[in-house]
């Protein structure tokens, strides 16, 4: 008894296996949570992905089952007895989902937040998400000096070691020059490196270079 699924690559080499939470109301928002925290991917880096993966998943049950890593061996031999199939994924997005066996029901996806929310209450403090999972998404056109984000910084440093994770940044200039081969001009930069000949406008890394940000609210 339970609602089992496997998820793989498209290689087919291993599998994360869930005994529960098998439906895509809680893979997807796994893969989700994995994307978010900006871990490598199964499908880039298998060994590193798969594990953070499962650590994922590992910390959201506790104790010593409900997840595990197999061998894949081939979808015949894989999907029978999961009731949610095999899920095959690209980067943190499934890209097919092998049917489970004849007669087992899938479940439709509900609404992720929730989900994500649960998922990270379950993690270690010093690597929750917290209030970033419910920030409002924004362009770095829409920023004016002075709003603050949420920035990923592979420098964040916690309990005296450097680690990847979210910062909040103030937006506190606008850039005019072309830095590092890219131009910047109008592009939002942070103080988030401030120390050093390198800092504050000179600094490539201070710039909102991505699509979108997650905006401090109530800061």
């Amino acid at each position: 008894m339970g609602n089992r699924a496997i998820i793989t690559t498209p290689e087919r080499k291993l599998g994360v296996y869930l005994h529960w939470n098998g439906s895509r109301n809680y893979v997807e928002p796994f893969l989700t949570y994995c994307g978010l925290k900006r871990y490598r991917p199964p499908s880039e880096d298998p060994a590193y992905g798969f594990a953070r993966l499962a650590q994922v998943i590992g910390n959201f049950f506790g104790g010593a089952l409900s997840v595990g890593i197999v061998p894949y061996t081939t979808d015949e031999q894989m999907t029978p007895g999961l009731d949610n199939g095999v899920y095959v994924i690209e980067g943190w997005r499934i890209v097919r989902q092998l049917p489970p066996p004849e007669g087992c029901r899938d479940i439709p996806p509900g609404e992720p937040l929730p989900a994500l929310r649960a998922i990270d209450r379950r993690q270690p403090a010093s690597e929750q998400l917290g209030a970033f999972l419910d920030a409002p998404q924004v362009r770095p056109a829409e920023l004016s000096v002075g709003d603050k984000v949420w920035v990923y910084s592979d420098f964040r440093r916690i309990e005296g070691r450097y680690q990847g994770g979210y910062a909040q940044a103030t937006a506190i200039g606008l850039g005019c020059r072309e830095l590092n081969g890219i131009d910047v001009t109008g592009v939002p930069y942070v103080d988030l490196f401030m120390d050093g000949a390198c800092a504050g406008e000179d600094n490539i890394n201070n710039y909102l270079l991505e699509d979108s940000y997650r905006l401090v609210v109530n800061a």
